[in-house]
C-alpha cells in the first residue's frame, strides 16, 4: 500500500499539521510506503524569514501583524 501526502505550506510557513500527523501515524503502523511532496521548492527557515522581522536585540516578530 502507497500513501502520497501533500506537504505544500498551508496558511504558514509548514505543512498542514493533520496531514504530517496522519502522515507519521501512518509510518508509525508499519509495512506502507508514504510518500510527500510539496509545490514550494524553498525550505523552512526561509519561509519562516518571510513572514517574521528579527530585531537586534534577537527579539522577533511577524509581519502579519
Amino acid at each position: 500500500m502507497r500513501s502520497f501526502a501533500n506537504l505544500t505550506p498551508f496558511r504558514g510557513p509548514s505543512a498542514d499539521v493533520g496531514t504530517v500527523y496522519e502522515l507519521g501515524y501512518m509510518l508509525g503502523k508499519g509495512g506502507k510506503l508514504c510518500l510527500g511532496y510539496s509545490n514550494t521548492p524553498r525550505g523552512y527557515i526561509d519561509k519562516v524569514r518571510d513572514r517574521v522581522d528579527v530585531r537586534a536585540d534577537g527579539s522577533a516578530f511577524s509581519r502579519s501583524g
